[in-house]
């Protein structure tokens, strides 16, 4: 594993011969890393029949370190560094599959993959974003509050199996999420570079959203937008699982149809 780079992991699709399919990268949620996905990447490769790579972002999980306080720009940033990553891994044709902070870092990416190092990243042939967030609400801010307030002890414990770093991946991102200097923080002037088709998955129970993030998205991107509400929380993947794979399976087939290998 190069040390420059963050963690990652493939996940194979099962039975299935080498093909020329786009595969899918996960972009992990604010709190999240390759292990918090547990066996979600195994199944959207089963359900897909796609390389998946997943990978801890700077400062999370196996990655190195990013200690706090992060820049309010940090998403940006992540997205500008996912340009080298699918460099390093040969990635020409990448499906980007985002959750919550992951999913904001994929919708950011065609604005910023050329803003490391001077090279244009691979242009993404789609777009799967869950509970994204273009701009920052109340409902969020007030969530990660109580969160540092009453459940920080508890929540530690459980990011200390997922993460080398946890406190400092637990104080970096509450701490920015919830600062002054991030409140007028929005992704508005750089959805327009979204010109591929999108996915947007959204949870009607969401805890951390009012509910206008999917319409800023779908007022600002130029690509063709596709969305689905499904009854759950924050976290789609894990509340409706298979309303979700069947979902992304269906959009990855259309963005990039899977034609049977050559004889």
């Amino acid at each position: 594993m190069d040390a420059d780079l963050p963690f990652r992991r493939w996940f194979e699709p099962p039975s299935m011969p080498p093909n020329d399919r786009a595969p899918i990268v996960l972009l992990h949620e604010g709190l999240g890393s390759v292990s918090a996905w547990a066996d979600f990447p195994d199944r959207l490769a089963f359900e897909t029949g796609r390389r998946v790579l997943a990978h801890d972002r700077a400062g999370y999980g196996r990655s190195g370190p990013h200690p706090p306080p992060w820049s309010p720009r940090f998403m940006h940033d992540e997205a500008g560094a996912l340009s080298l990553l699918l460099r390093a891994e040969q990635i020409e044709r990448p499906l980007l599959v985002g959750h919550s902070d992951g999913a904001t870092v994929a919708l950011l990416y065609p604005a910023m993959r050329n803003s490391v190092a001077g090279v244009a990243g691979p242009a993404p042939l789609g777009i799967v974003s869950m509970s994204a967030h273009a701009f920052v609400e109340d409902i969020c801010v007030r969530e990660i509050l109580r969160l540092r307030a009453n459940d920080a002890m508890a929540l530690r414990k459980a990011l200390a199996r997922r993460h080398d770093r946890p406190d400092d991946v637990f104080e970096g991102w509450s701490e920015v999420w919830t600062s002054a200097r991030f409140r007028d923080w929005t992704i508005d002037d750089d959805l327009a570079a979204v010109v591929c088709p999108i996915l947007l998955i959204q949870g009607s129970k969401d805890t951390y959203s009012a509910g206008g993030q999917l319409e800023r998205i779908e007022a600002s991107v130029n690509g063709l937008v596709d969305t689905l509400w499904l009854e759950c929380d924050h976290w789609p993947h894990r509340e409706a699982t298979e309303d979700v794979l069947a979902a992304i399976g269906a959009f990855c087939h259309r963005v990039d149809p899977m034609m049977p290998p050559s004889p």
